[in-house]
């Protein structure tokens, strides 16, 4: 009870405005908060404007000469012209198409970021509900070691245990208290990594059950990769682009065109009108078009490179969350059938073993539940880890 007094004090000492939610409550804290979330959503946006630029013809030049003669009777000459360019028409369709494209590109893009973050954030809270989880073993074990220390403290004073077996008890008592100091500081530390994310506003997990995540089969897991893992489908687009690129390419060997109005005053005579002139591309954008191509099949290899690696990564981590999952599950069941502890206390009461052979036994038990936690754990990164694209 001292241990759950000072744990419960120990975590709300972190900030007056320290809180406590649950997991859902959390990510959507974070996802509000976080100063990385909202510079990328603001560098999306400005890039979104960006990308809007230059789809418009050039604006028109307006030209005014002022030309005195020299000489009275020549008089003074005084030209005007507003001339305007722009491409062909083609040209303008596909760059609208290119801008959109490249707006959708950087949104897959900023996502992905995002997700990066949320799933540290999820991994954050999962290394806190371990050490919470792991934190309630160890004040076990520290009370049980506690009470082991005081019975032989007092049989050593009325002369009925040796001082080896005093000086055992006292070591175990000790390295409990250690175990659970260190763990008292991961959690200090993994709150405080937590709460960063948060924009420092401090967040409590006092969580001991981890969120449930339904494990699919693979093929659906790939679907739904698929479909939702925004670098795949910024993959996807960037090989739209080298594609649009092409065309785009394609249209600037059509002539650029000019427009314009034009006078001239002189010696009390005027001439207007108007002007028309084209560009005709010849060697400019030569190999411009053979770029573009070769790049677009760079991009569709690519692509094809990063869907395989995906698919071969989602099987590695699937072949791995199911192994860590028969592991803990193994652990789990052989922990709960089995009466370990009551039955080592029994005995040593009962004087049926040493306070050495207790130890040993108890050791070799703590080891194996400390392995369970620690593949439960790694379980459930690992699930997270596959199911990033949910974010």
């Amino acid at each position: 009870m001292k241990n759950k007094i000072f744990f419960l004090v120990f975590l709300m000492s972190f900030s007056g405005s320290a809180w406590a939610q649950s997991y859902n409550q959390i990510m959507q804290s974070i996802q509000q908060n976080n100063v990385s979330i909202a510079a990328t959503q603001k560098y999306l946006e400005a890039e979104k404007y960006n990308y809007k630029t230059g789809l418009a013809p050039d604006d028109p030049t307006v030209e005014y000469g002022y030309f005195p003669g020299n000489k009275s009777s020549i008089g003074i000459k005084r030209t005007l012209d507003v001339t305007m360019g722009f491409e062909f028409p083609t040209t303008y369709f596909n760059k609208k198409k290119i801008s959109k494209s490249q707006a959708e590109n950087i949104s897959y893009l900023a996502q992905n970021q995002i997700q990066d973050i949320l799933l540290m954030a999820r991994d954050y809270y999962f290394e806190l509900v371990y050490l919470n989880k792991y934190y309630l073993v160890l004040t076990r074990r520290s009370e049980q070691a506690n009470a082991i220390f005081e019975a032989y403290q007092q049989k050593f004073n009325k002369g009925g245990a040796n001082i080896h077996d005093l000086n055992k008890a006292k070591m175990q008592l000790a390295e409990t208290e250690s175990q659970l100091r260190l763990n008292l500081s991961m959690i200090a530390v993994y709150t405080e990594k937590l709460s960063m994310l948060n924009y420092n506003d401090k967040i409590i997990v006092f969580d001991t059950l981890y969120p449930v995540i339904p494990l699919k089969n693979l093929d659906t897991l790939y679907n739904e990769l698929v479909a939702r893992h925004p670098l795949l489908k910024s993959y996807s687009k960037e090989t739209e682009l080298a594609n649009q690129q092409i065309s785009l390419n394609r249209s600037k060997w059509w002539p650029d065109f000019e427009v314009g109005f034009s006078s001239e005053d002189i010696l009390g005579d005027n001439f207007r009108g108007i002007k028309v002139g084209m560009s005709i591309p010849l060697w400019h954008d030569l190999n411009k078009v053979r770029y573009s191509k070769m790049f677009a099949e760079f991009a569709k290899l690519n692509e094809q490179r990063m869907y395989n690696q995906t698919e071969s990564w989602l099987r590695q981590k699937y072949l791995e969350v199911l192994a860590l999952k028969k592991n803990y599950e193994e652990y789990e069941h052989v922990l709960n059938s089995s009466n370990s502890l009551a039955m080592l206390e029994k005995s040593l009461k009962l004087g049926q073993i040493s306070l050495i052979e207790y130890l040993f036994e108890l050791t070799y038990y703590y080891r194996m539940y400390d392995q369970y936690l620690n593949y439960e754990k790694s379980y459930y990164l690992a699930l997270s880890e596959m199911y990033r694209f949910n974010l």
